[in-house]
């Protein structure tokens, strides 16, 4: 059986959410209205979703990779960590859901890299199971993203690719 996420929610027409209601990437829906809302992580504005088929009904895609040729308001679920992003302002910006999982998350740099990690909430630094991204810039100014997965504590001696 799949995981159950469990959203926020209202079946009273015209109720939003305001500022004092979500938190940061959280969002909301509105059933009546056949809206989501949700609190930009950027800068902590209410924003609203809308379907743009006429229906009335927003779909989110769960896949491995984000929808191809994407518009403002795309919803996408990454199918491996559940981790739900909203295409908005050009860009993917990941938002919370109410019961989805946590993250450990860890930056550092190590001249000539700076490594991002993560991991299950509550993951020592020692386990194998961190998912780790090494970013290069080079005096050129081009940068070289690498990929990885093992031990945060042993990130410099990692097989990156």
């Amino acid at each position: 059986m799949g995981n159950t996420i469990l959203l926020k929610k209202s079946t009273i027409a015209g109720k939003f959410p305001t500022t004092s209601d979500l938190q940061a990437g959280e969002i909301c829906l509105n059933f009546a209205d056949a809206k989501i809302y949700g609190r930009h992580p950027g800068n902590n504005t209410i924003v609203t979703f809308t379907s743009g088929g006429g229906g009335g009904a927003a779909v989110a895609s769960i896949s491995a990779n984000p929808p191809a040729s994407p518009s403002s308001g795309t919803l996408w679920i990454e199918e491996s960590t559940l981790r739900a992003f909203v295409y908005y302002d050009f860009q993917w910006v990941e938002f919370g859901l109410s019961g989805a999982q946590s993250y450990e998350v860890r930056h550092a740099y190590a001249a000539p890299y700076s490594y991002t990690g993560t991991a299950a909430d509550g993951t020592s630094e020692a386990a194998t199971t961190w998912t780790i991204t090494r970013l290069q810039i080079s005096s050129a100014g081009t940068t070289t993203k690498t990929t990885a997965t093992g031990a945060w504590a042993n990130r410099s001696n990692l097989t990156y690719t």
